[in-house]
């Protein structure tokens, strides 16, 4: 009798064991249901690439190498007889980040403002996040899913790395009556943009115009001209019984080239404008004479090198132009005598191309 209730005890013990693991099982909350993402961020870790003009002070080769030529009228650094000196260059390369560097940095943010307690890198059990050629792999919860979804978006509101410019550019040639009716006479300086009115920007008021695309923040250049090739300096070489020259031709480039890097505003309303314009004339170039050379017994040899006579019009400035209009830039009379007197001016309009 005594084995029975024993072993009846035991078997009520055991029972009730395991009726409070099954109680207990059953009121422990559920463990979150992980997913499996992609995210594709190639747009916003990929380094865009500048593209200043290849004819600025020390540049391309100088020494009219294999594209060298100077538009600017500069080579190594050094200035070229009678010519103005060259304003520095105003495109420097700015300093940006690796792509590997921009992706460690979003997934830092990712981890320090979406739900930072839950991924493993910060302690937790269930987040984790890796890259693979500009796509991310994120495992999280649906919600958290989400919450990255919409960082990313705001990612790509905030800095625009995809958002393209057209960037138009007319060199007009106005009189001074009709600079005038656009800038004023007389008055003080315009508090406001001075804008162009279409009919302006006609055959017989266009002296050149151009047309590019480029990336938000991206420097880019277009050029149009002529390669020449003079002689600037010749060297005597006198040798036994023998004289002769030895000519020192370079390359130099006439033209229009613009240079600009437009930085959009948060708005879209606007942009900030790196702008640089060139124009340089060169007319035929006078020969000019030098002393003779000789050495004994040999005929006199005369040698004649190069007189450039170059006009040239260059601005440089950065500025806010409003987006959708032509906004006369800057300019000045060239030449009275070359364009009758007539004034050259830069004439912007920037628009932000829309995605489809």
């Amino acid at each position: 009798m005594f084995r029975v209730s024993l072993a009846l005890v035991v078997s009520c013990a055991l029972l009730h064991i395991a009726s409070e693991t099954a109680v207990a099982q059953t009121t422990q909350p559920d463990e979150p249901k992980v997913v499996l993402k992609t995210y594709d961020i190639s747009d916003l870790v990929r380094v865009t690439q500048d593209f200043p003009s290849p004819h600025n002070e020390g540049e391309s080769g100088g020494e009219g190498g294999a594209g060298g030529g100077n538009l600017f009228g500069t080579t190594e650094g050094k200035q070229n007889p009678g010519l103005a000196p060259t304003a520095p260059r105003v495109f420097v390369p700015t300093e940006v980040r690796s792509g590997d560097t921009q992706v460690e940095a979003i997934c830092q943010l990712i981890t320090d403002f979406v739900a930072s307690d839950t991924w493993k890198t910060n302690g937790g059990i269930i987040g984790s996040i890796s890259e693979m050629h500009g796509v991310l792999i994120v495992s999280q919860t649906s919600e958290n899913q989400e919450k990255i979804a919409q960082l990313l978006e705001q990612f790509r509101e905030a800095f625009g790395p995809t958002s393209t410019v057209c960037v138009r550019a007319y060199w007009l040639t106005l009189s001074p009556s009709e600079a005038e009716s656009i800038l004023g006479k007389g008055q003080a300086a315009p508090t406001e943009s001075p804008v162009v009115a279409d009919e302006l920007v006609s055959s017989k008021h266009v002296y050149a115009q151009g047309q590019t695309t480029c990336f938000n923040k991206q420097a880019v250049h277009i050029f149009s001209g002529r390669e020449q090739t003079v002689i600037e300096d010749v060297d005597p070489v006198v040798g036994t019984n023998s004289a002769a020259f030895d000519p020192d031709p370079k390359l130099r480039l006439s033209g229009v080239e613009l240079q600009i890097r437009p930085e959009l505003s948060a708005d879209r309303k606007s942009a900030i404008v790196d702008v640089s314009s060139v124009i340089t004339e060169r007319d035929a170039s006078t020969p000019s004479r030098i002393s003779e050379v000789r050495s004994a017994g040999t005929q006199p040899i005369v040698a004649e090198f190069d007189r450039e006579n170059l006009i040239k019009q260059q601005f440089q400035s950065t500025l806010r132009l409003p987006l959708g209009k032509k906004i006369l830039v800057g300019g000045m009379t060239i030449e009275p005598s070359k364009l009758n007197g007539q004034q050259l001016y830069l004439v912007l309009e920037l628009g932000e191309v829309m995605a489809e």
